[in-house]
């Protein structure tokens, strides 16, 4: 790391390897200074060639430019990655960190997955992200969209906070983390009488994925509690916050972990992009 190099060019070098994943300037910077994250870099006697993003475990993200990959550098940065995870974890995780789930794997011509097969990572799943453009035909379907007898919707008040943890925890227990940390997040509930029967987080600054100044939604922990579930509830509440960021002038929304892809294909969203959750152990490196 002796060369002097600053954010635009690690930014440039991310937008060339990332075409598809495009980040605002600012978001990008964001995202190198959070907490705990270390950059790591690879170069030669001229210039930075590519460098990775390491948080806690996890390889954030590890890019190299286009005319200097398959000559070792990617797999030196990931060594030096290891290697640094490794005084305190057992486990690597490739993404996290805020950014990708796994590794980017829509185009096979250009996948990195055998990269990080070769050196020992395995993945038991594909993580999917999901898109749904907001304009007339598409707030049309949202509208459209059958609403159970009896519910309501309406966006949490502190008032709600403690009932709220009670049925994420009943829903989903492994998000209670997620809603505890996260206490100004926009949630919209479904209602019935005075019980809350599902949630949902619903962000009009939300999305990840782009690079211009428009307002890009995001919808995620989608809850219905046990009591309530095999209802609707969950499409009808999540065609309400969709509708919500349409009326709030976002320009989309984004989808990220999604599993039950039929379910939301009802909405009108379409699957956008696929990671491959890769994870390898390690054992202590000594250098």
């Amino acid at each position: 790391m002796s060369k002097e190099y600053t954010i635009h060019d690690l930014y440039d070098i991310y937008c060339e390897a990332m075409p598809r994943y495009p980040l605002t300037y600012e978001r990008f910077k964001g995202l190198l200074h959070s907490d705990n994250s270390q950059i790591l870099t690879a170069e030669n006697d001229k210039t930075i060639i590519g460098f990775c993003v390491v948080s806690g475990n996890s390889v954030v993200v590890l890019c190299v430019k286009k005319e200097y990959r398959h000559s070792g550098y990617g797999k030196h940065l990931l060594i030096m990655a290891e290697g640094f995870i490794s005084a305190d974890h057992d486990e690597v995780v490739l993404g996290g960190g805020g950014l990708f789930q796994g590794v980017p794997c829509d185009n096979d011509e250009e996948s990195s997955v055998p990269f990080f097969e070769k050196r020992g990572y395995t993945a038991e799943w594909t993580s999917v992200n999901m898109g749904l453009e907001l304009d007339e035909k598409s707030s049309a379907i949202l509208k459209a969209t059958p609403r159970p007898d009896g519910i309501t919707y309406r966006f949490a008040t502190d008032s709600d906070r403690e009932k709220l943890l009670v049925a994420v925890k009943d829903a989903q227990s492994d998000w209670l983390p997620i809603f505890e940390e996260n206490k100004d997040a926009p949630v919209l509930l479904s209602v019935f009488g005075d019980e809350i029967a599902g949630f949902e987080m619903v962000e009009e600054d939300g999305g990840m994925f782009f690079a211009d100044n428009e307002k890009h939604g995001m919808i995620g922990c989608v809850g219905v509690t046990h009591k309530y579930r095999r209802r609707g509830i969950g499409l009808a509440m999540t065609a309400e916050g969709s509708l919500s960021l349409y009326e709030k002038n976002c320009k989309d929304i984004q989808l990220l972990y999604v599993e039950r892809i039929a379910w939301y294909n009802k909405l009108g969203y379409e699957v956008t992009s696929r990671q491959w959750m890769g994870r390898k152990k390690i054992q202590n490196i000594i250098f």
